[in-house]
């Protein structure tokens, strides 16, 4: 008997293979027990809930079959710590115990953590029970099998953590592309179609940011379901990351076969989910690659279907696209971009030009608005709607936007030093920046490096930045509250929830949208809508800066209102530095402060005519 328990240690050790373990259990119960019938329960590792019945078969092989077992059976066994003798079909019994042959039954269970593991099932021919010492042999040899099972899960469990998404319980990106790696090479060998459709959900953030993380991912383990319910079973559907999904449709019949099968998905994702926080709208684009024609190998056909996801989302909203080889282009144009921003880094290919800030009470220029300006030594000026994009998406703006505050900064004392009047500089901080580790920390060495004090510095953030329910973007707005550094709610007006949000958010002033200033003259909705929201900012201890100020009717339809700060091409354009130095000084030689609209508006055209005395209107 020892050497056989020797055998069971030793291969419960050596591996997890639970059937050999199952084997040699079921011949050492044979063995040390006088019954006419051995068939040992045991619970699946890999499915709660579902137990199987073990038997030889008359050749010695294993058998195993599916069984049913109850609550109150699972139980009972438990309790039973000597196990149940006389065992019969009844009312309370589980489907396993009709499985066990013998006038005479008994059985005894054992655990697996705090649930039933499994148990020996013993039939007799007569009237009889195990001795005592039997009854002690099943004890250890059910303490033995207990430890192999429970190995066998624990090795379940870290290949299922290793190879499936927790949230969604579908293949993660390793499990799913060894998968398409299979499926690719299946179809090679029987010169088969597959497809590849690669999934990201439109406006996904935006859930994350009004309604929290813990709805965001209801919505993706929803989206999930919705997904695989979608495809055949043979399909493969896996969470690559994010909001991003992809399925690989095997056995292709025809290419428009996966466009229809995109199309479903889309409808599918684009009905509302339900959650707790309130009803959440997304919708999704879809990249279609094909196998052969645009890839055969699972790196080229992800590649390529996410190409074509990005390029159907610059279509709009639930549009599905397939592969074209045109695509590729557009790789090589975002592999060009990042190695010449990069350049324009080193080489100092970056300027910041600055709008001046005019504050309507005083009539001085208070501040300037530091804006980046690329001068491409091939192409001259480059827009910031050209690159900085790109740049927020490929991690780049963390080294422009650090460098555009270390300019700025430097540049506010050299004005200060040469005797320049200005309050303040105000800079634009990405939601990347706003969401990075240790933000608030950067901008405190700055401003410790350069000498500027926390409220010469304003920044300019972005309602999107600052809801964002994250660690990282918490603790920098907290930081940057205590560091003293104002904060500006940049596009003001045109978030999903400014005005709900405006009274939590420790922001000094908010930035009016130039989407609304440029119609506030001819359109008496919007100016309803300017004025309430000036009144609003204003009754919350906020200033309220317009930009995108073009026209004097701008001028004086927002001094009646009450607007502190305005910035525009009205009164001058983003300039380099010395231009700007020289415009803040012409605008200080000898003109009067103004607090009325006419006043206001003969020194603005005054001002024109001193810088530009052709202009008729700002490019």
């Amino acid at each position: 008997m020892l050497l056989s328990q020797l055998v069971i240690d030793a291969v419960i050790l050596s591996s997890a293979d639970l059937a050999r373990v199952v084997t040699i259990v079921l011949r050492r119960v044979a063995e040390i027990v006088d019954a006419d019938h051995h068939l040992l329960l045991l619970a699946d590792p890999a499915s709660a809930g579902i137990y199987r019945l073990h038997a030889l078969d008359e050749k010695g092989g294993l058998c195993a079959r599916e069984v049913e077992v109850s609550q109150s059976e699972a139980a009972r066994l438990l309790a039973a710590r000597r196990g149940l003798s006389g065992v019969l079909n009844g009312p309370a019994s589980s489907l396993a115990f009709a499985e066990v042959e013998g006038s005479s039954r008994y059985a005894l269970g054992f655990m697996v953590g705090d649930e039933l593991g499994g148990a020996f099932f013993l039939g007799y021919d007569t009237d009889r029970a195990p001795a005592s010492e039997d009854v002690s042999a099943l004890l250890k040899l059910g303490d033995q099998i207990a430890v192999a099972l429970a190995t066998v899960r624990r090795d379940h469990e870290l290949h299922r953590r290793a190879h499936y998404d927790s949230l969604t319980n579908l293949p993660n990106r390793l499990l799913g592309l060894e998968e398409l790696a299979r499926a690719v090479s299946a179809a090679a060998r029987y010169e088969r179609t597959l497809a590849v459709l690669f999934i990201d959900l439109d406006g996904f953030s935006y859930v994350n940011d009004s309604l929290g993380h813990p709805a965001g991912d209801a919505v993706l383990a929803q989206a999930a379901a919705r997904l695989r319910a979608c495809m055949r079973k043979s399909d493969v559907v896996m969470r690559l990351g994010g909001d991003e999904f992809a399925v690989v449709l095997t056995e292709l019949r025809e290419s428009p076969d996966a466009a229809v099968v995109a199309r479903h998905a889309i409808a599918s994702l684009a009905a509302p989910f339900e959650l707790p926080e309130g009803r959440a709208h997304i919708s999704a684009s879809v990249g279609i690659a094909l196998f052969p024609g645009d890839g055969r190998t699972t790196e080229e056909l992800v590649k390529h279907a996410d190409l074509a996801m990005y390029h159907a989302k610059q279509q709009g909203t639930g549009i599905a696209a397939f592969f074209e080889a045109s695509m590729n282009e557009e790789v090589r144009r975002r592999v060009d971009l990042e190695r010449e921003l990069r350049e324009a880094l080193d080489e100092q290919q970056m300027q910041l030009h600055y709008q001046p800030q005019l504050d309507m009470k005083s009539g001085r220029i208070v501040g300037a608005e530091a804006l980046i300006r690329w001068i491409h030594p091939v192409r001259g000026m480059i827009s910031p709607a050209h690159f900085i994009g790109f740049a927020e998406n490929s991690g780049l703006i963390d080294a422009i936007g650090h460098w555009a505050l270390k300019t700025a900064c430097a540049q506010f004392v050299a004005w200060r030093a040469e005797g320049l009047s200005l309050e303040y500089v105000s800079v634009n901080v990405s939601p990347r920046q706003f969401r990075g580790d240790g933000f608030a920390e950067t901008v405190a060495e700055v401003l410790q490096a350069s000498g500027v004090s926390a409220d010469s510095l304003h920044l300019e953030i972005t309602e999107t930045a600052v809801l964002v329910d994250e660690g990282a973007a918490r603790a920098n707005l907290a930081g940057l509250v205590a560091l003293g550094t104002p904060l500006e709610l940049d596009d003001f007006g045109v978030g999903y929830s400014s005005l709900a949000h405006l009274r939590h958010l420790p922001v000094t002033a908010v930035k009016l949208d130039r989407e609304f200033i440029s119609s506030i003259h001819r359109d008496a909705d919007t100016q309803t809508v300017v004025r309430a929201a000036i009144d609003m900012a204003h009754a919350l201890g906020k200033q309220v800066v317009a930009e995108g100020v073009e026209l004097p009717e701008h001028v004086s339809l927002l001094a009646g209102m009450g607007c502190d700060i305005l910035q525009g091409h009205h009164l001058s354009a983003a300039v380099p530095a010395d231009a700007f130095a020289s415009f803040v000084y012409r605008h200080a030689a000898g003109l009067p402060a103004f607090t009325q609209v006419l006043p206001c508006m003969r020194v603005l055209g005054k001002l024109e005519k001193m810088i530009d005395p052709d202009r008729k209107a700002h490019a």
